[in-house]
């Protein structure tokens, strides 16, 4: 059996091969895809290139020998509430949904298309981040605007979300309809999910992947006031105010760079710049984690995952610092020497450091 996982993006492509045992025998990126005096005109060629990496590499004598292809796609609307066996109806159904997630559907159907055209025989199946948050309570996922407007929090990074619950149940020894936790997916991406008994509950990304937490390029959270501000005494284009909020804003928009990596480096020789993004990005975590805990009450764990997450300890010690009143108290040592469990034997809340794994996930939920 061979799975393959496949996270197609605009100029890039990232898969892992997996066996029935669900070991990586292969992994790679591709990218540049469809940039001048690139190799790579399309994502056809480009996987194409991946077929024969893997050939000479004797772990395939052609993509007709997987099993089957898992695609992660953002945007699964209403429609889409768990994984789906991809077929024409589908991938009409996901270019409908373009309007919602214009920066990534169209790069995931590409994909689709794709390994459709190298491996029609093949069955190919769709993961939607949006899925896992289908749970959501009305009062969760609504905004108080006209429902005619069909205008709702979707969420995403779900299958980041539905990994780290599932390890986290393990690690408390509860079954997952037990579990209430807090995960954060930490990365240039970033979002917060409250889980209440096993499911999602709420979370900061809403009708688009720009609400919510400070991101690497993208604001968060925003008045929606300073739109029609820029627009009407700036002269600003939607597609302005669009590029401004969606890549030029963020920890980028504050300090000129997105890696947290650099931002530490910089705020540990004095840079105030990078220390105010720093704190800005951290703050607003501990706001959501504040807002979250009241929503769903006592909770038994808080996980810190993603790039930025399970790599630093400076922003996981900034998040957890004086939250000792909400029974969350961090072991600074464990959290420096990234333990899985970083939390003090006193403290109420588990606090857990994990690396998430979307395409583990993918290729068990295949499986």
């Amino acid at each position: 059996m061979r799975i393959f996982v496949l996270n197609s993006g605009s100029s890039s492509i990232k898969y892992k091969l997996f066996n029935q045992d669900l070991d990586i025998i292969a992994k790679g990126v591709i990218e540049r895809i469809g940039e001048i005096d690139s190799p790579y005109p399309n994502h056809t060629i480009a996987l194409k290139t991946v077929e024969d990496r893997l050939i000479e590499e004797n772990i395939i004598q052609d993509f007709s020998q997987l099993t089957t292809i898992a695609h992660r796609v953002v945007h699964g609307g209403l429609i889409f509430t768990e994984p789906t066996i991809i077929t024409g109806e589908v991938i009409n159904q996901i270019q409908d949904m373009i309007p919602l997630a214009p920066l990534h559907n169209p790069a995931n159907l590409e994909g689709i298309i794709a390994m459709q055209s190298l491996s029609p025989q093949t069955k190919q199946i769709a993961f939607f981040d949006t899925a896992f948050h289908q749970s959501m309570p009305k009062l969760s996922y609504s905004y108080a605007i006209s429902k005619d407007l069909d205008i709702r929090r979707y969420g995403f990074h779900g299958i980041s979300h539905q990994y780290l619950l599932k390890e986290t149940a393990k690690l408390l020894d509860k079954p997952i309809s037990k579990c209430n936790i807090i995960t954060l997916h930490l990365g240039n991406g970033a979002s917060v999910t409250a889980i209440k008994n096993g499911k999602s509950f709420k979370t900061s990304m809403g009708f688009t992947p720009l609400e919510g937490l400070v991101m690497g390029t993208r604001s968060g959270d925003i008045d929606a006031g300073v739109i029609f501000y820029l627009a009407q005494q700036q002269n600003m284009s939607v597609e302005e105010i669009n590029t401004l909020l969606n890549r030029q804003s963020g920890l980028k928009g504050l300090c000129g760079t997105n890696d947290m990596r650099d931002i530490i480096k910089r705020m540990n020789i004095g840079d105030t710049q990078a220390k105010f993004a720093f704190e800005l990005f951290c703050s607003r975590i501990r706001e959501y984690i504040g807002a979250y805990i009241a929503l769903i009450g006592e909770i038994d764990a808080i996980i810190f995952s993603g790039g930025i997450g399970a790599n630093s300890f400076e922003v996981r010690a900034e998040v957890c610092r004086d939250m000792e009143h909400l029974g969350l108290s961090i072991d600074l040592d464990k959290n420096r020497e990234k333990s899985t469990e970083i939390n003090q034997s006193n403290s109420t809340i588990k606090l857990f450091a994990l690396d998430t794994d979307e395409e583990l996930e993918m290729a068990r939920e295949s499986l």
